[in-house]
């Protein structure tokens, strides 16, 4: 099985200074393809192929605070689905970041994504764990 997750967002600032809070709207879109192969017994030498995809409206919040010149703490926090494709996403993420240009900061922390899409096939499902990454500004 492989996933694929893409997310975009707009955000606008509301709050502005050393604690940065900002609201989020955008879409996540997900791929999942699931490859089974049947080895013995009745279905020896049959096979299952799924692929599916979709597109689920967000919408969040982003909390940014300034801990020095180079390192920034991290919280967001998005729902959506809404019945338009999943019945309903949410995600929470918590890290720190590290300024290394005007432009590009490295960031790690922890995430937790839940997906309960129910269309052609289920996709109920809680992932969770470390994330490391890059944002690029413009």
């Amino acid at each position: 099985m492989t996933q694929t997750i893409l997310d975009a967002r707009i955000a606008y600032r509301l709050l502005e200074g050393k604690t940065e809070l900002d609201v989020l709207a955008g879409a996540r879109y997900v791929a999942v393809k699931s490859d089974i192969d049947f080895k013995g017994g009745r279905f020896d030498q049959s096979s299952l192929d799924l692929d599916e995809a979709w597109v689920d409206p967000l919408i969040g919040i982003r909390l940014n605070h300034q801990i020095n010149e180079k390192w920034n703490a991290i919280l967001r926090a998005d729902v959506g689905g809404f019945g338009v494709s999943s019945d309903f996403v949410w995600e929470v993420f918590g890290g720190f970041g590290y300024q290394v240009t005007e432009t590009t900061t490295l960031f790690a922390g922890y995430r937790h994504l839940d997906v309960d899409y129910d269309r052609s096939f289920t996709f109920d499902v809680e992932m969770s764990g470390f994330v490391i990454g890059g944002k690029f500004s413009f």
